[in-house]
């Protein structure tokens, strides 16, 4: 699991995934409970290779969140869990 750049972040943060192909990707943030927080990507698509992902943090209050990466492409569905940490 890769962390986000830089963790323990509170304005904005930025993470990366790599794409094989051009993908509909959703990113969607939860709470520790698994409550779903927010949508930061919804089916956006992506261009094949390295991706850099924006995320403002302003909305929520200190703590662990999980972060839910989907990835559609033409192999099929991939999901990818990753933690960050506002401060």
């Amino acid at each position: 699991m890769k962390r986000n750049t830089p963790n323990l972040f509170r304005r904005e943060t930025i993470f990366f995934i790599h794409l094989d192909e051009k993908s509909r990707v959703t990113v969607e943030c939860y709470a520790g409970n698994g409550a779903k927080l927010l949508t930061i990507l919804d089916q956006q698509e992506l261009s094949e290779g390295k991706q850099e992902i924006k995320f403002s943090g302003n909305q929520l209050k200190s703590g662990v969140y999980h972060l839910k990466i989907i990835i559609e492409n033409s192999t099929g569905i991939s999901t990818e869990n990753r933690i960050i940490e506002i401060n």
